[in-house]
């Protein structure tokens, strides 16, 4: 078994033009949420990124945007708390960006909701459209924390 919680809900990230793709406009801050589950991940909304969802975005411009987002995030200080682990000195960057759609998928008989949501992670910008065990498990916790 693995720890999983959230250790960042709805905070305020700040742009420099230097991380800014070109989906952004004139926005120069976004919202996202941070959870732990085996690996640090970082969770924003396709909108807050500048996509207009999930199902209409080119998956190349999503894909240098959560690159983006994660270089910046891992590069600066103030944001490092939130991706730390003092136990686990191994455990001191952001793993992954998943991007959740504003449709939120199929919703089965008997379930309370569904997400729909693409995993950025590794070093190599790798994508999967199912984020592995730790990230299903960080979006369980995330959910948890904000009591849905």
């Amino acid at each position: 078994m693995v720890d999983s919680y959230a250790t960042g809900i709805d905070i305020e990230v700040s742009l420099p033009e230097t991380h800014i793709w070109p989906e952004m406009g004139d926005r120069t801050r976004l919202t996202a949420e941070f959870c732990y589950s085996g690996a640090f991940y970082c969770i924003v909304d396709a909108e807050e990124l500048g996509f207009h969802g999930l199902k209409s975005a080119d998956l190349g411009a999503l894909s240098h945007a959560a690159g983006k987002l994660k270089s910046l995030l891992n590069g600066k200080p103030r944001y490092r708390g939130l991706f730390h682990r003092p136990d686990k000195s191994e455990l001191r960057t952001l793993y992954g960006v998943i991007v959740r759609g504003s449709n939120k998928g199929f919703v089965p008989e008997g379930v309370d909701g569904a997400e729909l949501g693409v995993c950025f992670f590794g070093s190599g910008q790798q994508v999967d459209l199912s984020p592995c065990g730790s990230g299903s498990a960080a979006r369980r916790a995330l959910a948890h924390a904000k009591h849905r």
